[in-house]
């Protein structure tokens, strides 16, 4: 509001000075004399109600998830029967793998790019091979080759 005050008495000076019997409804006086007293704060009331609510739920979904881990007691891969028959075997611990990785796609792909590569080499010792042919044949009967198949 100050501001607006500040900027409408600098409109006000800049321009010719105003008569009383011009009909406006403001009066430069009366606005230089509110500018020149002191601003007074005002405060209002910090117990204003929010107008906006958070609820946080990741907590919540977080705290239901870790009321369902048992940590009292030991979870055996394949329940307690299945450890119990392991252990009277004597490999307990050692039968199920930590880790399992199935490399066979690997394989496959290593034995097409091997299979590509021969069917690639023979197909190059083809072409190679009529090259020769044909060269040997038109040496025999004089035939003529075009430069650009040389």
């Amino acid at each position: 509001m100050l501001s607006a005050l500040i900027g409408l008495a600098a409109l006000l000076s800049a321009q010719q000075p105003v008569g009383t019997g011009t009909g406006l409804p403001v009066s430069v006086d009366r606005i230089r004399a509110e500018l020149a007293r002191p601003n007074r704060l005002r405060l209002t009331s910090l117990r204003s109600a929010a107008d906006f609510s958070i609820e946080i739920q990741e907590r919540e979904r977080f705290r239901a998830l870790v009321e369902r881990l048992d940590f009292g007691s030991p979870s055996v891969p394949g329940g307690l029967y299945a450890f119990e028959q392991r252990r009277r075997l004597g490999q307990a611990w050692s039968s199920q793998p930590l880790v399992k990785v199935d490399v066979s796609p690997a394989g496959r792909s290593m034995m097409r790019a091997v299979s590509d590569w021969k069917r690639n080499r023979a197909e190059a010792a083809a072409h190679q091979d009529v090259k020769e042919t044909l060269e040997q044949f038109c040496a025999v009967q004089d035939c003529a080759v075009p430069a650009a198949e040389r």
